[in-house]
């Protein structure tokens, strides 16, 4: 069966094949930047993709010292260095990307709310550092990756018909609840 549509002129594109198999990767979005196949050079030495960033598409950088850092677009335009210290915290709001991950709320050492980067090397990302960024209590001691309420932990805890589960949203649990 053919369909037509009344003053359509082209062909639609060909799925595009990679080894013989239909590409099925999502898209990775970047705001601006190199391209994610550019190799970046930071006083000379090129800086590596970093591992696991694909999810909140984390790509290379230069510091203003001239060091390799790495940046998250969708998150704002600074250029970090791994594992920035904090940890979630709940008074901070999560993010949610839009390829579904969710980034839950942190705070950093200067007071301010920024969003966890559990899914790669960076930590606890501050947007906003200004006075108007959002405001928090820092506790260099916490150090969790992930908080997620727990209202059930068996079949005792939901009604009839329901059970407990959770879900995994890029390899962490991160909701739990009775569920049909």
């Amino acid at each position: 069966m053919v369909l037509a549509a009344p003053g359509c002129k082209t062909k639609p594109a060909p799925l595009e094949l990679e080894g013989g198999a239909l590409n099925r990767r999502p898209p990775r979005f970047l705001d601006g930047g190199p391209a994610p196949d550019a190799s970046v050079s930071c006083g000379g030495a090129v800086c590596p993709e970093p591992a696991g960033g694909d999810v909140l598409g984390e790509i290379p950088c230069c510091l203003p010292s001239g060091e390799c850092g790495l940046r998250v677009p969708l998150l704002g335009n600074r250029c970090s260095l791994p594992s920035q210290p904090g940890g979630v915290d709940t008074a901070c709001p999560s993010v949610t990307m839009p390829n579904g991950a969710v980034t839950q709320g942190c705070c950093g050492p200067l007071g301010r709310c920024g969003a966890y980067d559990r899914f790669g090397p960076l930590g606890c990302i501050v947007v906003d550092t200004s006075d108007a960024g959002m405001r928090c209590e820092y506790d260099p001691e916490k150090l969790c990756r992930s908080v997620v309420a727990v209202p059930c932990d068996g079949p005792e805890d939901c009604g009839a018909g329901n059970v407990c589960c959770a879900r995994n949203d890029f390899g962490l649990y991160d909701l739990y609840g009775c569920f049909k």
